[in-house]
């Protein structure tokens, strides 16, 4: 009899244990599904911000902008030596930024 009155304690304790982790686990739960569905508003409400940004945008713009086609033959033509003395330009700026660099390591 005395066996059976601490069977059934231990399994009320048991129960009680499993009821409280069960707990947890549905209340951690619901909060997620909260976190979720605020996330959800919160994207929701940005993606309508963004909607009225871009009509905003759509409102400024010429509908009847058509780009201008480049003609066949219009690539700009650049003199050899102006192409030479750009490229040693940021050849030296380079140069000035690795002796920058040396010197502040060395600081």
């Amino acid at each position: 009899m005395r066996r059976k009155a601490e069977e059934a304690e231990e399994d009320h304790d048991a129960l009680g244990v499993l009821t409280e982790v069960l707990v947890a686990v549905v209340m951690e739960m619901w909060d997620m599904a909260t976190d979720r569905r605020c996330a959800a508003a919160e994207s929701h409400t940005q993606t309508e911000q963004m909607l009225g940004i871009l009509e905003e945008i759509q409102g400024c713009l010429d509908l009847e902008f058509a780009p201008e086609e480049p003609e066949v033959g219009s690539e700009e033509e650049f003199d050899v030596e102006e192409v030479a003395e750009v490229a040693e330009e940021r050849e030296v700026l380079k140069g000035w930024s690795k002796e920058e660099a040396e010197v502040d390591e060395s600081v």
